[in-house]
């Protein structure tokens, strides 16, 4: 078929297209190329017609179509690649690095940062890339430092891309990012000032041990190890979180710092660095003494407060002055009752069904080790004093020693008894736990349901040890030291912002388990010849909706694209 010049160009590219049509002559089936167009007839409905035949398609000729198709390609400064032509460079991990950054630049840290070092009179010299970078390899895959540079070199983000960070750079960093570290957390905490005014609003503290490989700084001490490493110096880290486990503060203590100890100073900079005038400070058993109460309310600070039930005789005080009648339930297998405690505080006895279950299998596995030990002690050929050395050390080690009382018998032998009135005393406990609070608007259930919160803060220390590995701590000088503790912060806070979005948008996934969907999307760079492109992998429909609900609509299929917004 012909077709004149001014007749092609009458045709659009809109409304022309290429066409395989098969044909069966004498049994055989073939293939021929056409140009055809799509165009409505007067009548309306759609129509075809052929516009060029551009002959049969089979072995012979294919090559020559692929050439004439090339040939129309350059004519429109275009290539035509095949599949033979690509070849895979390489791949980096792409998709969790985006959301992290996305949170990064909703919180406007890099700004935040660049801007607090500018009032120091420094220059940025990339401190915001490196932090940036420790930041999302915390939250993303954490390494060393030395293992962040290498982890660089297998993901991808534009804000990192061409960054030649090393090492000393980080350390430097570090050392930036120390000296501004209370100004940026001001900063960070004034953004949500709005939480404290001008309701009744909580915050949670509590306090965890980290551990050093090696002597560690000066502050690093001997104390209580969380992590079972009372081999190794360790530093305390305090820290608040809100309602919501979003982390508001935190600070880092000498190693040997009793809980009880570091509340003072955690009360001052809520007064004096965030100006917070009211609060309601929730800790656990480990923050309650005279000293702190008082200081509480010197500050104008309500507390809810854990009592160590077995470490005083107000706990055993207010179980006397409880009668059945004065429970309530406010749960299944959890009942409440209030004792009047002076000065205007309260103790609220919380008995807990499931927990007097867990407690009896306590005791009574202790009492049966304890027992067992003893037993064997007696049948062995230990006498005098060298068998209740013996005894000793096997209720030790059963942690039964309370529960027994130990002699010798007329031959040597050891003889024991159980102490009937230790064990009934402490069956009374089983199942209890003791608030004291002075917070006179809340309820007895709302009282304990604000404590149970503090597993917010507990919850952070697990994901800032066990996901986020700030054990053990490597860099040994101080600003180093806390400076890696805020990266960790900033890590779990990117982290715990990613959870409050999916929760927003309804949907059932942990925050550690939408970052592994993520790791799904990756940028793939191909090369045909001498052209080089970056194509960016598609997201699991789960993926889609995780990218969602942090505010990115769309994923553009190459890097250059950009994504929307």
């Amino acid at each position: 078929m012909g077709l004149d010049k001014a007749a092609f160009q009458s045709y659009t590219a809109w409304q022309m297209y290429p066409k395989l049509t098969k044909v069966t002559k004498a049994g055989s089936c073939y293939q021929y190329l056409q140009l055809v167009e799509s165009y409505r007839d007067e009548e309306g409905l759609a129509r075809q017609r052929l516009v060029l035949n551009l002959g049969r398609v089979d072995a012979d000729t294919r090559g020559d179509l692929v050439r004439l198709g090339r040939g129309l390609l350059r004519l429109l400064g275009k290539e035509m690649v095949t599949g033979e032509d690509l070849q895979a460079e390489e791949t980096r991990l792409y998709g969790p690095l985006l959301v992290g950054h996305r949170l990064w630049e909703e919180l406007g840290l890099g700004e935040k940062l660049g801007r607090r070092l500018r009032r120091l009179g420094k220059r940025d010299g990339g401190t915001v890339q490196a932090v940036l970078a420790m930041v999302l390899n915390r939250l993303v895959a954490p390494r060393s430092k030395l293992g962040v540079t290498r982890w660089l070199e297998r993901v991808y983000l534009p804000e990192l891309e061409g960054s030649r960070l090393g090492v000393e750079r980080f350390y430097r960093a570090l050392e930036g990012l120390g000296e501004v570290a209370e100004g940026l957390e001001e900063d960070l905490f004034h953004e949500r000032r709005d939480l404290f005014e001008p309701g009744l609003e909580m915050v949670f503290y509590d306090v965890t041990s980290t551990y050093f490989e090696g002597e560690g700084p000066e502050e690093a001490g001997w104390g209580y190890s969380r992590d079972g490493r009372s081999d190794q110096p360790q530093l305390a880290v305090g820290l608040l979180v809100n309602r919501e486990g979003l982390p508001l503060a935190h600070k880092v203590f000498p190693g040997n710092r009793l809980d009880a100890a570091t509340v003072p100073e955690v009360l001052e900079d809520l007064r004096q660095r965030f100006g917070v005038r009211r609060v309601v400070f929730v800790g656990d058993r480990g923050m309650v003494s005279r000293e702190n109460v008082e200081a509480l309310g010197q500050a104008g600070y309500q507390y809810i407060l854990g009592l160590r039930k077995r470490a005083g005789r107000r706990c055993w005080e207010a179980l006397r002055q409880v009668g059945e009648e004065d429970w309530q339930q406010v749960a299944e297998g959890l009942r409440v009752a209030r004792v009047l405690a002076g000065e205007g505080a309260s103790i609220i006895l919380c008995h807990s069904q499931a927990r007097q279950v867990e407690e009896e299998e306590i005791l009574q596995g202790k009492l049966q080790r304890g027992q067992e030990a003893l037993e064997r002690v007696v049948q062995g050929r230990q006498r005098g004093p060298q068998a209740l050395r013996r005894a000793a050390e096997e209720l030790k080690q059963a942690k039964a020693s309370k529960y027994f009382e130990l002699g010798l018998e007329g031959d040597g032998r050891l003889g024991f008894a159980q102490r009937e009135a230790v064990v009934a005393r402490e069956r009374e406990m089983l199942g209890l736990y003791f608030l004291q609070t002075d917070v006179e608007e809340l309820s007895e259930e709302e009282v304990v349901r604000a404590y149970m919160q503090l597993q917010e803060v507990e919850a952070a220390f697990r994901e800032l040890k066990d996901f986020l590995k700030l054990r053990p701590i490597y860099p040994y000088r101080q600003q180093r030291v806390e400076a890696h503790v805020f990266v960790c912060v900033l890590a779990y806070l990117l982290e715990k912002l990613l959870a409050l979005k999916l929760r927003a948008a309804g949907m059932e996934l942990s925050a550690r388990r939408a970052l592994e969907e993520l790791e799904r999307i990756e940028v793939v760079r191909l090369r045909a010849g001498e052209e080089e492109l970056r194509l960016i992998s598609r997201p699991t429909a789960q993926g889609r909706a995780v990218l969602q609900a942090v505010g990115i609509a769309h994923l553009p299929r190459t890097v250059d694209a950009g994504a929307e917004r």
